[in-house]
This record gives structure tokens, sequence and C-alpha cells, in this order.
């Protein structure tokens, strides 16, 4: 369990972020974020708690998750911490439009300062977000997003720019309904597919991997009528395993997280309190 509390620590600070899917992390999970954020402000929720439980419905000893909002929900402050991890604090501040404007990630071992720029069109287009560590003998590092767009919402191409040097460029592909159906990196030649259902949400997420040539899911999502998912599977290990997360819902707001290995045993859970 201490290896899912780690995994469920990330995921509450990023939303599940995959390593090299540009559009999921940048700009899906910006645009969950900001709809999670109008649920919190409609119901004004000033606290969120968790607790995670063990296999076997027992409470996770050392695991500590707290979000909280201030006064008019334009900084939430999120304190995680683990038996195996630092203590983390993750800081988002927002605008007066409800968009995401910065963020803070910082712990004992180092510090990301994030922030996000949109266009006229409320479309976001540039991520840049620098590290320190404490370690004296690590170095700083660097990452800057550039999107650019046609003339609709989607984004044609994306420019990776590590340490102010090394770039390199994402082009996106558009499917029959206009949604992002291809991302490729035209540096390593890595192929990721985008799948939807009728209401133009991802379903599937596959990739294209250049040695074997196989393709693999990556990610499978299910969602409730009010468009929050319910199920998200995420693979590992080239796609050779995978693990399942459920969610549940009352009101708008998440209560239960539980996952579950790729042979169906549970692996731990979270519960989430609000007031």
């Amino acid at each position: 369990m201490k290896r899912i509390q780690i995994i469920i620590a990330l995921s509450l600070l990023t939303g599940w972020s995959a390593s090299a899917q540009y559009y999921y992390n940048d700009i899906v999970l910006n645009k969950r974020l900001l709809t999670e954020m109008a649920v919190f402000k409609a119901q004004k929720i000033r606290e969120m708690k968790t607790t995670s439980l063990e296999k076997d419905g027992t409470e996770s000893q050392g695991f500590v998750c707290n979000k909280k909002f201030n006064r008019d929900y334009t900084k939430v402050q999120l304190f995680t911490e683990t038996m195996d991890s630092y203590a983390t604090w993750f800081i988002s501040r927002f605008n007066d439009k409800g968009l995401l404007e910065s963020t803070v990630d910082s712990s004992e071992a180092s510090s990301t300062n994030t922030t996000y720029s949109y266009d006229a069109q409320g479309r976001l287009y540039r991520i840049y977000s620098s590290t320190s560590f404490t370690d004296d003998d690590a170095h700083d590092v660097t990452e800057d997003h550039v999107y650019e767009y046609g003339a609709g919402d989607m984004p044609t191409k994306l420019l990776v720019i590590k340490n102010g040097v090394d770039t390199m460029p994402i082009l996106f592909k558009a499917d029959e309904a206009g949604n992002i159906g291809i991302e490729k990196n035209a540096k390593t030649g890595e192929d990721f597919f985008y799948y939807y259902d009728s209401k133009k949400r991802i379903t599937e997420i596959a990739h294209s991997y250049i040695t074997t040539k196989k393709l693999t899911t990556d990610f499978l999502f299910e969602y409730n009528y009010e468009g929050q998912v319910t199920r998200m599977q995420a693979s590992e290990n080239d796609g050779n395993y995978y693990f399942t997360w459920r969610y549940t819902y009352e009101n708008g707001l998440r209560t239960t997280e539980r996952c579950y290995s790729k042979e169906g045993s549970i692996q731990g859970s979270v519960e989430y309190a609000y007031k």
C-alpha cells in the first residue's frame, strides 16, 4: 500500500499525469481542474481532508493529505505526506476569471515554480516551470511549453524547450470530429492516439512504441452523466500491467477513490471529507 499512497498523493497534486502525453497533461487536466474548482466555489467548500485505507479497510499510517481554499478561491493549498516521501506543499493561484495562473510545488528536496499564460480567447498557450534543488550538486532545470493554435480551440503545435536550449516539437492532428486525434513527437517519432465518446470526452489514450511498433493502451476512462471520471485504467511497464481506479461522487464532490490490481484485488482506497 505504501507505493499506492504515493500514487494517490501524486494524483491529487496533478490529476494523475502521464509522462509524455502533453495534450492530456497540459490542456485536458487543466480544464478538469477548472471545472473542479467551479464546483468547490459553488458549494462554498473551504477544506478537503482525505483518509487513506489499507487493503483490509484499516487506516493507513503516515498518510496526510489536506486541501484548503482561501476566501475568494484564488488560492488553494494542498499538503501531502507519506511515510516514504517528503512532505509537500502544492500551492495553486487563480486569476479573477478562474484560470490557473501559477503553482508552487515544494518539499525539502526541491521546489518547482510554474506559470500559466493564456491568449485573448482564454486558450492556454504557455506553461513555464523552473525547478531548483536543495542538493548543491544538482543543477536547476527549466521547461517551457509553448502552444500554437489554428482557427479553433485545439492546438496544432507545441514546442517543449528544456533548459532554454533543447527544443522538441510536438505536432497535433485533429480527427473527423475536430478533437485532437494524434499527438506526434517530431523528434522521436513516437505517437499518442486519443479516442473519444459522442460527448467529446476522452475514453482512451494509446501509445505507439518506436522499437516494437506495438500499440499499447495507456489510459481508459469512463464517466457519469455529469462528465466526471468514474473509472480510470492506467497502464505501466510498457502496458504489461495496469491498475484500475474507481471513483464515486455525491453532490458533485468526489467521496471515494479505490485502486484495484490487474487481477481485481483492492490495493487501497481514499475517502474524502469536506467542510
